[in-house]
């Protein structure tokens, strides 16, 4: 059976898979394609066509349509609307229509999750804003069956409830790295109307019979903001900052201490809702295996307090645990055969290009390049110069962690690197973190608690050596957050092989391959436009190396 999955419905993050006989082939959000970060409200045409194109699949061979929502039980007009907008589109035309069957947003997070894991048997966390009308769920999930436990309605959401904060701040509307960053240079100094028990959290956001989906997006959000300027009183003014020859307008928040105390109270209570929840789950199903899937399973700094607290056995976190990742969830909740007992896939799942297909683009373009038979070893030595380096390799990262496909690189053992890349590459906020991708069997010399973190989810506490060798790569709080890279990860693994032996570092500062507001590069094109719009001092794409 060949399916199609789609996500997208609630709102953001749209993506589109192909799963052939239980085999995922392909994934792609549709934001590297339209260059709109998170591509709110617009279908995946673009994604869907890359990935038809990619396992080789005519349209019409599609058996059905997996769709990772529920329009049923939307009471509003649009996601409704972006269906038909999507199965509309004359790049998508077939000659009968699509046998269209709809999974709930959190089954589809569910699985998603399930599949990545190789557990058989897990407990099952979902917390999200929402998912239709519900916010958390927790599951029991054997053999690919999953069984519903319990559940929360919008009014307690997680994520509805930092998106609050997030504003209140002036930080952005979906920008919670920002709040996440900032945290960690404050204190929990406010008590915030959120109860913790042994059955989880429970908030004082009132419920309401809503009529329209973003009634209740906007209550909730909106009952935080009210209650923070009531309780709290007015936030830090922002600046309008516009730089002309950009053509760029950015709001830059003031670092104040109500700002980050204020951040600092939001993780507080977050990371004790998850952990309360996570407790609850494992209550109930006896299982102390989790999969974690939903929005807020992206904050890798309550994800590693929880993972070292001891309270599960094991914790999986999908690189796309957002909801980009539903495509998938859906798609394989359909075909039901996917493997259990071993992952069932990684996070490289989009498009790649060949050292010949870049190679004709940079000549297209008349760029300075040159052709490198040992790419690694040039750009280790580039590393070791304190260059910073554009890195283009391979198939495509599903999920917003640069995982070593399309990433920034730099040396990490000099602080300096992360405000230059923050202020000059990125064009962002000083306070926000840069991470390390370290060699898998470094980890445990170089961290606390060491485990498996290929989706750089997870945040560790750094040894002493870290502090002192790969300092760009640690937060003020102490902690950093590692993508362990195993000895089957390419070029991008012989390449930190090669810095190790030149510096004594056996790791790499990595941070996604875009600047700030844009999503990750997705194409050569994409990277070379990237690379000279920035204070990169090389760009590397496949083979090839390009200077200004």
């Amino acid at each position: 059976m060949i399916v199609l999955g789609i996500s997208g419905g609630i709102g953001h993050d749209c993506s589109a898979c192909v799963v052939k006989n239980g085999k995922l082939l392909c994934a792609a959000e549709e934001e590297r394609f339209s260059r709109i970060k998170r591509s709110s409200r617009k279908p995946p045409v673009n994604a869907t066509v890359f990935c038809l194109e990619q396992a080789g699949i005519d349209i019409n061979d599609v058996d059905v349509l997996a769709i990772g929502w529920n329009p049923d039980k939307f009471n509003i007009k649009w996601p409704v609307d972006y269906l038909e907008e999507y199965l509309s589109n004359p790049l998508l035309k077939r000659e009968k229509p699509f046998k269209i069957v709809p999974v709930d947003h959190h089954i589809a997070h569910l699985i998603a999750s399930y599949a990545y894991s190789g557990f058989e048997q897990a407990t099952g966390i979902v917390i999200d804003g929402q998912g239709e009308d519900l916010a958390t769920t927790i599951a029991y999930i054997d053999n690919r069956e999953v069984k519903i436990l319990e559940q929360k309605p919008i009014s307690q959401s997680l994520g509805y409830f930092y998106q609050g904060v997030l504003r209140y701040l002036r930080l952005g509307r979906t920008e919670a790295g920002k709040l996440m960053g900032l945290a960690s240079y404050g204190k929990k100094e406010y008590d915030l109307p959120i109860t913790i028990d042994e059955k989880g959290y429970t908030t004082a956001v009132n419920d309401l019979d809503y009529n329209f989906v973003e009634e209740s997006n906007d209550h909730v959000i909106g009952w935080w903001i009210n209650w923070l300027t009531e309780n709290i009183g007015k936030s830090a003014e922002g600046e309008l900052d516009l730089e002309r020859v950009k053509n760029r307008a950015l709001s830059r928040v003031p670092f104040e201490k109500l700002n980050a105390d204020l951040a600092a109270t939001a993780q507080y209570y977050t990371e004790q809702a998850i952990m309360a929840t996570m407790k609850r789950g494992i209550e109930l199903t006896n299982c102390r295996n989790v999969v974690y899937g939903g929005g807020v399973a992206l904050n890798c700094s309550a994800n590693g307090k929880i993972a070292h607290s001891g309270i599960a056995d094991k914790i999986s976190v999908f690189s796309a645990c957002g909801d980009s990742g539903t495509s998938i969830g859906a798609a394989l909740y359909v075909d039901g055969t996917y493997k259990i007992k071993e992952k069932a896939y990684t996070a490289y799942l989009g498009p790649e290009y060949s050292d010949e297909e870049i190679l004709a683009a940079v000549k297209s373009l008349k760029l300075n390049h040159s052709v490198e038979e040992d790419i690694e070893d040039v750009v280790s030595g580039y590393l070791a110069d304190n260059k910073i380096i554009g890195w283009f390799q391979g198939k495509m990262e599903m999920g917003p962690r640069a995982l070593g496909a399309r990433s920034i690189i730099a040396n990490p053992s000099n602080r300096d690197t992360l405000d230059f890349i923050n202020r000059e590459i990125k064009y962002r906020e000083p306070w926000r973190p840069l991470s390390p991708s370290v060699l898998a069997e470094f980890a445990d010399e170089y961290v606390y608690d060491a485990f498996e973190s290929e989706n750089m989810l997870f945040a560790f506490k750094a040894k002493d050596i870290m502090i002192k060798t790969m300092g760009a790569a640690v937060h003020i709080d102490g902690t950093t957050r590692v993508q362990t890279v195993p000895k089957n990860q390419g070029r991008y693994r012989t390449m930190i092989e090669k810095f190790y032996e030149k510096t004594g570092i056996p790791g790499v500062l990595n941070t996604s391959f875009n600047i700030d507001g844009e999503p990750i590069v997705c194409s050569p094109y994409d990277a070379i436009r990237t690379f000279y719009s920035s204070k990169l001092d090389y760009l590397i794409l496949g083979n090839v190396v390009v200077k200004k």
